[in-house]
């Protein structure tokens, strides 16, 4: 199969998603992927070269931005359709709903079947391929565009061949968007190497993510003087960008030796960090698939405040608490039940194999792009 995929930016050093690709090339697909040249993440400001290969992958940023990719493609559009027609694709598995307009012109111009991947079904505004949604959001017209995007979204479910989607807590919604377009719950991708010479730190607790208010910070700073204070860890590291990064400065001041806090780190440094916790705690209720695949695939058990929408499962893959008192006892529990700790870790570790690997989802995703073409010459 030779599949042409579109991503706002992608990079096998940057981002685990990417080994999903990267799994496919290496099992007899061919796949040429256009991202952007530059990104902001939670690594910081990254600049990629404008071409790269892999094993059956090949990957082209013509465009600066992701921005520029799906606002402005037309820019250097005649250059890149030419590359894309040599490379003659069965198929456009478009990641992200704002590259849609890009994949539906190449659609055109090549007659292809698209297949979209997103990460939420609803609500997220920032899909509209219209300008000045965040000066619209100021001015109180949230709810109006959160419904647009609803439409916008079985605008697109009408004009695919399959609908792919990330977010846990769309999985029931997912079932009433009935429009004749199968759609898919497939996970993110979280494949983590093979750490060699990993030494744990029992009493080590760590976070990596944004630090807003999306996540839930305002939790995770109430939290981190409980389990310094009160429970038997000994050291907290968070490491991710945000609003909250004074809050964060003040508290490696008060715990100077304790309280670590880094803005952020390369992907290695960042999965090698994880490995060596002794165990990982999140506040967030909503999202954050990304944190807690990596702490799966890394066999370091996850400690939460929220079961995430039903994603994680107490006392099984992960340890959830009900308020931060009930934190403090679960994290020393774990740090002080070497029977549980090992369970959570091995359960983890099974469910990322499971759901979350390269090869878990790069097979998801090779089985959903098989059907999705032969359904799309059914149809012709």
């Amino acid at each position: 199969m030779r599949i042409l995929a579109i991503y706002p930016y992608l990079d096998p050093e940057i981002n685990s998603i990417a080994q999903a690709m990267l799994w496919l090339g290496n099992n007899g697909n061919e796949i040429l992927i256009i991202a952007a040249r530059t990104a902001n993440s939670l690594k910081g400001k990254l600049n990629f070269d404008r071409e790269s290969g892999y094993p059956g992958v090949t990957i082209i940023r013509p465009y600066r931005t992701s921005r520029e990719q799906a606002y402005r493609f037309r820019s250097y559009y005649p250059t890149v359709l030419n590359r894309i027609k040599a490379f003659a694709p069965d198929v456009i598995f478009c990641s992200a709903v704002t590259n849609f307009a890009f994949s539906r012109a190449i659609q055109r111009d090549l007659v292809l079947p698209i297949v979209v991947n997103t990460e939420k079904l609803r609500g997220q505004t920032g899909i509209l391929p219209i300008r000045g949604i965040s000066h619209l959001q100021k001015m109180g017209f949230s709810p109006i565009l959160s419904i647009v995007a609803k439409r916008y979204m079985r605008y697109i479910l009408r004009r695919v061949e399959a609908l792919l989607f990330s977010y846990y807590g769309d999985l029931e919604y997912s079932k009433t968007m009935d429009a004749g377009t199968p759609v898919f719950y497939v996970p993110w991708c979280n494949e983590s190497p093979e750490l060699d010479g990993v030494k744990k730190s029992p009493k080590h607790g760590i976070y990596i993510g944004g630090i807003n208010d999306t996540k839930n910070t305002a939790e995770l700073v109430m939290a981190i003087p409980l389990l310094l204070e009160k429970s038997s860890t000994e050291k907290f590291t968070v490491i991710g960008p945000g609003p909250y990064e004074k809050k964060m400065k003040e508290l490696a001041e008060r715990y100077q030796g304790r309280m670590e806090y880094i803005t952020n780190v390369p992907l290695a440094e960042a999965q090698r960090r994880i490995a060596e916790a002794g165990y990982a705690f999140t506040p967030v209720d909503d999202m954050g698939w990304g944190f807690v695949g990596d702490c799966w695939s890394l066999k370091t058990a996850l400690v939460a405040t929220h079961p995430m929408q039903g994603f994680i499962n107490d006392t099984i893959d992960s340890l959830v608490a009900h308020s931060l008192e009930d934190l403090v006892q679960k994290v020393e529990r774990l740090l002080t039940e070497p029977g549980l700790r090992k369970r959570i870790e091995e359960n983890g570790y099974a469910r990322y194999q499971r759901e979350q690997s390269a090869e878990a989802v790069g097979g998801r995703y090779l089985e959903i792009l098989q059907q999705s073409i032969y359904s799309w010459k059914m149809k012709r």
